[in-house]
């Protein structure tokens, strides 16, 4: 099941090329690159959060995430700039047996609320280690 959620990010200039962005994106960065968890089995594990910079744009932009690993951890965000939001991924340790698990975000930039066109796509990665 993928997570979905879109709102609206007023921009005022032209989508610029940032470069630098995960996954295929000329306009996404984030900040840190990735995120590492680690801890231990049947225990929580803090939150983290991840800066993400979407680039300026023309129109009124749209933005949201799709968490591609529901099961590994839960994701939101909130718009902390015209052109740049925050993630936070919160691990569910207390699901998760003894070892190291891959889980990827896709951060969003579309031109509609539904998101069905895309205009950029950023992917974030982060791991989870239960010792």
């Amino acid at each position: 099941m993928k997570n979905l959620k879109i709102i609206l990010c007023g921009v005022a200039f032209v989508l610029s090329g940032c470069g630098g962005g995960e996954g295929g994106s000329d306009g996404i960065d984030f900040d840190p690159g990735s995120l590492s968890f680690v801890g231990a089995a049947g225990q929580s594990i803090s939150s983290k959060s991840v800066d993400v910079n979407v680039g300026f744009g023309s129109s009124k932009r749209y933005v949201g995430v799709n968490n591609k690993n529901p099961e590994l951890a839960s994701v939101s965000y909130k718009i902390t700039h015209i052109d740049a939001f925050s993630m936070t991924i919160t691990p569910a340790a207390s699901r998760l047996g003894k070892g190291t698990h891959s889980g990827a975000v896709d951060a969003l930039v579309c031109d509609d609320s539904a998101c069905r066109d895309v205009i950029d796509r950023g992917t974030f990665k982060y791991t989870i280690t239960i010792n």
